[in-house]
């Protein structure tokens, strides 16, 4: 079988339900069921061009995947229990996407979520082609409370989206570099979140300061990165970070 972002984050859910939330085999496989009927319900392929309901890749195709469901329930009216039970599973699922209570359950995310991943067959190593998951962007965002991982008391300005101090979800090693790496580098250990200064420092600042900066991600990371099997000496990790030319 092709190791997808589809089949990641398939994974992660699973893994979040069932280790997590501390549901059991059957209730799992329920709520995965669940989300095969919305997506047949709603018309995933013919409507949004997906070949699953794991396929989806934002949270504005989650809105309008919600929007074609309850535009089908117009049209088919089934009873209102089999609406309420389509519509909780995917604004479960939505809450997930989006970390919703993450930085309470902080250490079962983390237990369960910083292991290696095989390197997915679907990456090219090319910056222009690789698209990151959104979603774990914005639950490393909630996990890590939107507070700057380098200095939680670095200001910032409320985003209109979140309400919430705007931060960066900064990838550590950026996708071009997945080649350095047998597993998947598009993962939560290596998303550290940063107030805007800081992720613009680390990027485009002095060499020194990148230095100092790379030393302080590395004392924060090397463990969970190490775990999730993204590898390397403090020496090389530091070169890496302080001589990259991100590019936005």
């Amino acid at each position: 079988m092709q190791t997808t972002q589809r089949t990641h984050l398939q994974t992660h859910y699973t893994h979040y339900l069932g280790k997590v939330l501390g549901l059991g085999d059957d209730a799992v496989a329920a709520h995965l069921a669940v989300l095969d009927e919305i997506a047949t319900a709603a018309g995933v392929k013919s409507r949004l061009g997906k070949r699953s309901f794991f396929d989806i890749e934002t949270h504005s195709e989650l809105n309008l995947l919600r929007n074609l469901l309850l535009k089908n329930f117009e049209y088919l009216r089934p009873p209102a229990a089999e609406q309420q039970r389509l519509l909780s599973a995917l604004d479960d699922y939505i809450r997930f996407t989006r970390g919703t209570g993450f930085a309470e359950d902080r250490q079962k995310i983390l237990s369960v979520s910083d292991t290696p991943m095989p390197m997915r067959e679907d990456i090219q190593v090319n910056r222009h082609t690789f698209r990151s998951s959104a979603f774990l962007s914005a639950q490393a965002l909630e996990l890590a409370g939107h507070a700057c991982e380098l200095d939680p008391a670095h200001p910032s300005f409320l985003s209109e989206e979140t309400r919430r101090p705007y931060m960066v979800a900064h990838r550590i090693f950026p996708v071009g570099l997945q080649g350095l790496f047998q597993a998947d580098a598009d993962t939560f250990a290596n998303i550290i979140c940063l107030c805007p200064m800081c992720r613009a420092r680390l990027c485009h600042g002095l060499t020194a300061d990148r230095e100092a900066m790379a030393n302080r991600i590395y004392e924060l990371r090397a463990g969970r990165l190490a775990a999730a099997g993204i590898l390397l000496p403090r020496d090389a990790f530091v070169r890496i970070l302080s001589l990259l030319d991100y590019r936005d």
